[in-house]
């Protein structure tokens, strides 16, 4: 079963203080599997006292859109805006492993840097 298994509370209360609001499952070979919320957490603690010792984050993972590294600022925002989400997974395209996150707002700021750019400057879209 893919992910990492947590002790319910434990789960809930890191994903709660993240700024993050959904955080990526992964495989053990770093494969990329969906994504869970705090409130996906929290049902399950909640209608399932039982379960609430363990939880296996696969167990309750949503599919996502993702982004390959090649993916433009403009298609970032569309697919975020297709699920109306604030961040995306960054998959490598031949392997489906997870590279990281990005935001929208990490996107927005990217867009602000480049767009306020005087002409002819070189201005990077990464980090």
């Amino acid at each position: 079963m893919p992910g990492i298994a947590y002790e319910a509370d434990q789960a809930h209360g890191g994903i709660a203080d993240s700024e993050q609001v959904y955080l990526p499952v992964i495989a053990d070979d770093r494969r990329f599997v969906g994504v869970i919320t705090a409130t996906d957490v929290g049902n399950v603690a909640a209608r399932s006292p039982d379960l609430r010792a363990l939880l296996v984050a696969g167990d309750i993972a949503r599919p996502s859109e993702t982004l390959l590294p090649t993916d433009s600022l403009l298609v970032a925002i569309r697919k975020m805006g297709v699920r109306g989400t604030g961040s995306l997974p960054v998959i490598e395209r031949t392997t489906g492993r997870l590279l990281g996150m990005i935001s929208r707002s990490r996107v927005r700021s990217l867009y602000e840097k480049h767009a306020t750019a005087a002409p002819g400057d070189d201005v990077a879209l990464s980090a």
